[in-house]
């Protein structure tokens, strides 16, 4: 059993539980004892973005996706990069860290919202709301929507269309 996977469990559950200072605290320790770990890296940078530190947040994701973070660790990094990168102005890293999630994980239909805040951000509403538009047509169990799956498709593909 590798000596970090307790610590690691118990920082996955106080970030679960809102035990944030505790979070932020573990964090800092276990990137002291590991600071190539993958899995550490990526739960520090979510303990410090659940704090507000956005900018330190997004130095500890690009590191534990550098490293070689895998499976659905890698899948929340990406996103949490991507959302990150949006709010602290970096537009570009955004659209690819989402984009790169995407190829990833195909049916990663929270890559596809946050590419949609993304474009809004950047000024590109009419892509935002195309992709808005197909995701809800895609995805949505409201049967009062799924009515009118094949409308919103055609507006998603044109929003300007009448």
């Amino acid at each position: 059993m590798d000596d970090l996977e307790e610590p690691i469990l118990e920082l996955r559950k106080l970030l679960a539980t809102g035990q944030l200072d505790a979070a932020l605290e573990l964090s800092h320790l276990l990137c002291e004892r590991d600071p190539k770990n993958s899995v550490v890296n990526y739960l520090a940078a979510c303990a410090r973005d659940a704090q507000g530190l956005e900018e330190e947040a997004v130095r500890f994701y690009e590191e534990a996706i550098e490293i070689g973070l895998e499976g659905e660790d890698l899948r929340g990094a990406l996103l949490g990069l991507g959302s990150t990168c949006r709010n602290v102005g970096r537009i570009r890293q955004s659209y690819r860290t989402l984009r790169r999630g995407l190829e990833l994980f195909p049916d990663g239909t929270e890559f596809r919202a946050f590419l949609g805040l993304a474009l809004y951000t950047a000024g590109k509403h009419k892509e935002s709301v195309s992709l808005f538009l197909q995701l809800i047509a895609e995805t949505t169990a409201d049967p009062h929507l799924q009515r009118y799956q094949r409308a919103l498709l055609h507006y998603a593909s044109d929003p300007d269309a009448k």
